[in-house]
């Protein structure tokens, strides 16, 4: 327990000087500084300690990169760590969702490209679960940008675009009228819809 208590005060008296001593409680076989370090990363302010924790989840099992995504949940942090984004695009499906949805919650425009692409993949929940987050998004730029990717998607994103125009509500329809006549299915379906 004196171990736990110093361990802890040291992180914290250390501030972002701190932040491997953190990491290495996050990497602990033992559980209690397992818990520790995800503890203490909830405390500790700063960007710094938000990349630190995001870098682990694609090296940590998948039970503790859920933890550590709860954990950046939690945080009091506007913005999305690069590890997160990491963590959405590959890896264990659970923690994708959890990943994607963390971004749909803080992330911005900047992150609409790897949302689509999560969201044209065959896996049904992660596709669905980056579809949810498109919609959920937050930042007056964001619409922009949807209606900016209109007339550059690719094929495979653009049924998912014009999905997200309506869900959002965005207004163009103008632009989907023309998608009316599409020779894809698909597309005049969503257009349609829209």
């Amino acid at each position: 327990l004196r171990k736990l208590e110093a361990t802890r005060g040291a992180i914290v008296a250390q501030g972002t000087e701190g932040i491997p001593l953190l990491v290495a409680q996050l990497n602990s076989p033992d559980r209690r500084f397992f818990q520790l370090g995800l503890s203490v990363a909830r405390e500790l302010p700063g960007a710094e300690v938000d990349e630190a924790v995001a870098a682990e989840l694609t090296q940590a099992a998948p039970q503790r990169a859920d933890l550590l995504m709860y954990t950046l949940a939690d945080r009091e942090s506007a913005s999305v760590p690069s590890g997160v984004v990491t963590a959405a695009a590959q890896g264990d499906k659970e923690v994708r969702i959890a990943a994607i949805n963390l971004i749909g919650r803080r992330g911005t425009a900047a992150h609409l490209d790897a949302l689509l692409g999560i969201a044209t993949e065959a896996e049904a929940e992660v596709a669905s679960a980056a579809e949810e987050a498109l919609v959920n998004l937050p930042g007056d730029d964001v619409h922009e940008a949807i209606i900016a990717r209109l007339t550059k998607a690719q094929s495979e994103e653009l049924p998912v675009i014009i999905a997200l125009i309506g869900e959002r509500r965005i207004d163009a329809s103008a632009a989907l009228t023309t998608m009316l006549d599409d020779p894809q299915k698909a597309v005049r379906t969503a257009a349609l819809a829209a």
